[in-house]
Parts: C-alpha cells; sequence; structure tokens
C-alpha cells in the first residue's frame, strides 16, 4: 500500500510540473493549432499540383452516358445537362512514365513537408520544456527566459538540428510513400 502511495504521490507531482510549465510558455498551447493550419496548406498545395498532374495525360477514350429521354441519342455533351436528363462521363487518361514519375515525387515531396512539420513540431516542443527546465532558479523560472523558450527552441531546431530534422523526415517520407505504392 504504501509503495503506491508513493506513485500517486509521484504522478501528482508529474501533473503539477507539466501545469507548471504550460503556465509559463503559452505558447505550447497555441503550437498545435498552428501546425494544423500549417499541415492543411501543405495539403491544400499539393493537391492541387498533384490534380494539375494528373489533368496533364493525354485522353485515350472518352465515354458519355445515354440521354434517357431520347435513348437513340447518345451523343451528348457534358454542357448539355438541363432538363433533368441523366447523363455520365468518364474519361480514361494515358500518363507517360515521365508523368507517372512526377506524380510519385510530388507525393513523396508532400510526405517529406508533412513529416518536416511534425518533425520540427516535436523537436520544438521538447526543447522548450528542456529550455524550460533547465533555466529554473531555486524553483522560479528566470523572467527573462520564460518569455522567449518557444523562440530559442524554434531557432536551434532551424539552425542547429534541421539536418537531422531532414534526415529524419526523409526517411519517414519514403517509408510512407512506400507504403502508399505498396496500397495503390
Amino acid at each position: 500500500m504504501l509503495i503506491n502511495c508513493k506513485h500517486i504521490n509521484e504522478a501528482i507531482n508529474c501533473i503539477k510540473l507539466a501545469a507548471q510549465v504550460m503556465a509559463e510558455n503559452c505558447s505550447l498551447i497555441f503550437q498545435p493549432l498552428s501546425n494544423i493550419i500549417v499541415k492543411l496548406l501543405i495539403i491544400i498545395g499539393f493537391m492541387v499540383l498533384i490534380g494539375f498532374s494528373l489533368s496533364s495525360g493525354d485522353i485515350s477514350s472518352s465515354t458519355v452516358g445515354i440521354n434517357f429521354a431520347n435513348p437513340s441519342d447518345s451523343t451528348q455533351t457534358m454542357s448539355m445537362t438541363l432538363g433533368g436528363v441523366a447523363r455520365s462521363f468518364d474519361m480514361l487518361y494515358d500518363f507517360s512514365n515521365s508523368d507517372l514519375y512526377l506524380l510519385w515525387v510530388e507525393i513523396f515531396m508532400m510526405y517529406w513537408w508533412l513529416a518536416m512539420i511534425i518533425a520540427v513540431e516535436q523537436f520544438t516542443t521538447i526543447m522548450t520544456i528542456m529550455i524550460w527546465f533547465f533555466t529554473q532558479s531555486g524553483g522560479n523560472s528566470l523572467s527573462n527566459a520564460v518569455s522567449s523558450n518557444f523562440g530559442k527552441a524554434l531557432g536551434y531546431a532551424l539552425w542547429y538540428h534541421f539536418g537531422s530534422v531532414l534526415f529524419g523526415s526523409f526517411l519517414v517520407a519514403f517509408i510512407w510513400t512506400l507504403i502508399t505504392a505498396i496500397i495503390v
């Protein structure tokens, strides 16, 4: 029973310390929201780029559905959709090898950017807490260090450790691309 009380007290102290970190480093509260916005912008940008790449193929065949009002007239176009007439429109694209390689490179680059943003986010969170912990003086943190912990951590990530972040995110993106290739 005494051992359980010791573990419970350690857990309570850990939660108190985490609350103190969050109270003194308010930028950590907004970091996930800003990273979600950045990730969404990256995904939207790459989806537009991939959409342009997908539309660069040559049309090999196209079929247009039958006009249900007049089944003998099957030469309808997509622009003639008035009057409640149901139509379907399918196109087959032929892609050259260079188009397919470009598409896979774009998918890989999207994964690499996303992995890089995730890695920088994790690194800055860990480094912010580490800087906060090691700049405490007698249980009270230094006032000038608290305001710039996140900025220092981001600077360390981008100046001193960016190569490691890029290499790690490259490996993650490579694995994600392999998984995508296997699934597709």
